[in-house]
């Protein structure tokens, strides 16, 4: 579908197959890590390790083998690293998350709670994680506790913005943007400013300073072919002059 790309504001990622292997390609803008490279053999099997490969900007690379990395997540949001190239994050489907060490492929921490977590923000010193239809919370970077926490958080994920903000359905009423370094919010959006419920928000994003969203309805089958309507629109803020 003709979506706007999905934006995150210091990494893009590529997912393509050669041959039988599923191949997943981050890149990252502006950290120690210039790429991680990720190949699943067996893309239908999460017991079985891939082979990632950590490209950092010095010319280094370090290669390792993990099984978690291999998750539906990755290929949806991208494989988060630490901004200082320390650390690799991955989050799964009902095996919460991993901190792993970037070069070693050892870990570090992971969360205690099993949920699991779709898209991560990434900060200097903190992670704000969406724990699927549950709650938003913030987590040192360093151990993985968790120093705060938001209720509840609807739908998939949290939609980033800037390097320091995201916007999140928090509630049936309203949106939220967030600041990701202290889950501060910084405005309070009501739902009505979105589609309506036949509709479901895909993307929201910023472009040129203004927030913008896209949309779908799924019409379903009608004469042997899928039938999915889509909807662009603004959304009227004060996050602007909040940053």
């Amino acid at each position: 579908m003709p979506f706007h790309n999905q934006t995150h504001p210091i990494m893009a990622w590529e997912q393509s197959l050669i041959g039988e292997d599923s191949c997943l390609t981050t890149t990252y803008f502006s950290c120690p890590i210039a790429q991680v490279h990720v190949v699943r053999h067996y893309p239908f099997d999460e017991n079985v390790n891939c082979d990632v490969e950590v490209l950092f900007r010095d010319g280094s690379q370090y290669k390792w083998q993990n099984k978690h990395v291999c998750t539906a997540y990755n290929s949806q949001f991208g494989i988060s690293v630490s901004r200082d190239g320390r650390f690799l994050f991955v989050q799964t489907w009902d095996k919460g998350m991993f901190c792993y060490d970037a070069k070693t492929g050892t870990q570090v921490w992971r969360t205690k709670r099993r949920f699991g977590i779709t898209n991560i923000f990434v900060t200097e010193s903190t992670i704000l994680v969406h724990q699927h239809e549950k709650a938003l919370q913030l987590l040192h970077i360093e151990t993985g506790e968790v120093l705060k926490e938001k209720k509840p958080a609807r739908d998939w994920g949290f939609h980033p913005l800037d390097d320091r903000h995201l916007i999140c359905h928090t509630c049936a009423k309203h949106w939220e943007i967030i600041r990701a370094e202290d889950l501060e919010t910084v405005e309070v959006i009501p739902a009505k400013k979105f589609p309506g419920d036949r509709w479901r928000v895909r993307n929201v994003y910023l472009e040129e300073g203004i927030v913008k969203y896209e949309a779908f309805h799924d019409g379903g089958m009608k004469d042997g072919k899928h039938i999915c309507e889509i909807e662009h629109g603004i959304i009227e803020t004060h996050y602007q002059e909040a940053t």
